[in-house]
């Protein structure tokens, strides 16, 4: 097998395992709208006039684990990005990135989790994060913050209202 072959497989691997981290990142986001959901509607107590402040807390706290967890799978995700551009550099034809190894996913997932480098001229100007970095730059994408913002503030208000 040639090696612009083998990359093409590398690279519809990587595409299909980066379009996977957004399937289970739906997943995340059901499980916190389920567990909240289910939490208000066990919690809700008629008898002392509605729901309790332990309760919304609960439900606070539970949305922003699964916003901390949705915000690091993007990290994990975007990971894979890198190699995912350095394959497409090397079928556009850009000179360096002609000389490169297939089969070298985790290498390149590691290198891009652990320094975030620009490989293209147009992220020149764009500033190198560590994961912890990264990951609560994810979590301020609208994709991500999206429900878990407003699941978080919904238990934080209905704590200090109950």
């Amino acid at each position: 097998m040639s090696i612009r072959e083998e990359l093409k497989e590398e690279y519809l691997f990587l595409q299909q395992t980066y379009e996977d981290f957004d399937n289970r990142a739906l997943l995340i986001k059901g499980w916190c709208i389920t567990i909240s959901l289910g939490a208000l509607a066990l919690g809700f107590d008629s008898s002392k006039g509605g729901f309790s402040t332990s309760l919304f807390l609960f439900v606070a706290g539970s949305a922003l684990l699964f916003w901390l967890i949705e915000a690091k799978w993007k990290t994990f995700q975007y990971a894979n990005a890198y190699r995912i551009r350095i394959i497409e550099a090397y079928f556009r034809g850009d000179e360096n990135y002609q000389n490169i190894v297939p089969f070298q996913i985790y290498n390149s997932w590691f290198k891009a989790y652990s320094e975030d480098p620009p490989i293209h001229k147009y992220e020149a100007t764009k500033i190198s994060k560590t994961p912890l970095s990264q990951t609560f730059s994810n979590a301020m994408l609208p994709l991500v913050f999206t429900p878990y913002l407003f699941i978080f503030f919904g238990g934080v208000i209905g704590a200090i209202i109950t």
